[in-house]
């Protein structure tokens, strides 16, 4: 008897298996398919072909033509999935037939595909022997620097970037790999847009001295492109002996085929001296003045120190609170053979010394045309205006 059950109950599994697989074959073949077409196009709006589309979770797909035009017949509800090299993928669900919107896949940043500019031109990281660094200049949006020797500091290897004083539009003192020379000078040579800047002298302005200032202080921070750093022979070697302390590659932005484009950034800080030299009043440095001829056996200068009533803190009456603000607009764009890009910027900064302050006003026009497919016309002026006030800090001027 029991055996009979047993035979019954595996009779009753095999109907109730035979009948799910009936039923799942039957939803397979309801599923309506459909045709599904677009374009997909890079972050910068240009068609980008070859790209891969395929279904999510099959092996089916296609490649977009020289257009970037797909056409793909797939299940109501599938997700496409978009791919293509040097670019994130992107995925999308389709529910109805038809032409979608048009696919935008962004660039992804590639640390071994990534182009570095040299002195013969550029050239793939992945392929460069030579020892270089590379600025992030993303990071430069966020930083409050003045120039662009500061912007290599902490972000270079093997770069040493010291600020001589804390005067708005001080000089900044950089070596690459350590200094190369005992009476010479220590100092990188400096490319911008592929000319070389001549050493940069200030002449006197008193009977003082001469004061060293920044001549990078003409550049707008905003305006860069990229920056390189070339270390050792192979990469400096186009530069001759005027690269044997290193070489700064700039590249200044230039205008993108696309829609045009404003940007504006406001920088403004404030700042104060975190800890005041904590001066004596007049009765007590009469004190200290008094105990000094006392310890020499000398008479004392001061006789009756309670009748002294005046009191100066003269560093706070030659300080003040520091303020800083720099404004930036630039607008971009171009067509199909010209692109442009025009900057302004205008940078007030005011010292925690009284008439210390530094006062900068630039235009910067980059243009550049494709004549053909051989020959480009690059077009760039730039204007820069500087007003500079130091304060005389010397022991042998005013205080």
């Amino acid at each position: 008897m029991f055996k009979n059950l047993s035979i019954n109950f595996l009779k009753g599994k095999r109907f109730n298996l035979s009948f799910l697989l009936l039923f799942f074959s039957l939803i397979s073949f309801a599923q309506q398919k459909i045709t599904v077409s677009g374009t997909v196009t890079s972050d910068s709006d240009s068609t980008l072909s070859n790209a891969s589309v395929k279904v999510k979770g099959s092996s089916s797909g296609t490649t977009t033509n020289a257009n970037g035009i797909f056409s793909i017949q797939v299940n109501k509800g599938a997700t496409l999935i978009f791919s293509i090299v040097g670019y994130e993928d992107q995925q999308m669900r389709v529910d109805k037939d038809g032409t979608i919107e048009t696919i935008r896949l962004v660039s992804k940043n590639l640390t071994l595909g990534e182009v570095v500019v040299i002195g013969y031109g550029s050239q793939s990281k992945r392929s460069l022997a030579s020892a270089t660094s590379r600025v992030v200049v993303a990071d430069l949006k966020t930083a409050v620097i003045n120039t662009v020797d500061q912007a290599l500091q902490g972000r270079a290897s093997g770069v040493q970037v010291v600020q001589t004083s804390g005067e708005p539009g001080a000089s900044t003192v950089v070596r690459i790999r350590g200094n190369n020379s005992l009476s010479g000078s220590n100092e990188p040579l400096y490319v911008i847009d592929g000319f070389p800047m001549p050493p940069y002298r200030e002449a006197s302005a008193n009977f003082y001295g001469s004061y060293a200032q920044n001549g990078l202080y003409g550049i707008n921070p905003n305006d860069i492109e990229s920056i390189e750093v070339l270390k050792d022979a192979s990469a400096t070697a186009i530069y001759g002996s005027r690269g044997a302390n290193g070489v700064v590659l700039i590249t200044t932005k230039a205008g993108k085929k696309g829609e045009g484009k404003i940007e504006i950034v406001n920088k403004t800080s404030i700042g104060r001296v975190a800890k005041p030299i904590a001066m004596m009043n007049s009765k007590q440095y009469a004190e200290i003045v008094n105990e000094l001829y006392t310890l020499r056996g000398e008479p004392i200068p001061f006789g009756n120190i309670d009748t002294i009533q005046t009191n100066t803190d003269w560093f706070k009456e030659s300080s003040r609170q520091s303020f800083r603000q720099d404004v930036s607009l630039s607008a971009s764009g171009g067509g199909q053979k010209t692109s442009y890009y025009i900057s302004g910027n205008y940078l007030k900064d005011k010292g925690l010394l009284l008439n210390s302050d530094n006062t900068r006003g630039s235009l910067r026009v980059n243009v550049n045309s494709d004549v053909n497919e051989w020959y480009t016309i690059k077009g760039q002026l730039s204007f820069v205006r500087q007003n500079s006030n130091r304060a005389i800090t010397a022991s042998h001027g005013w205080p």
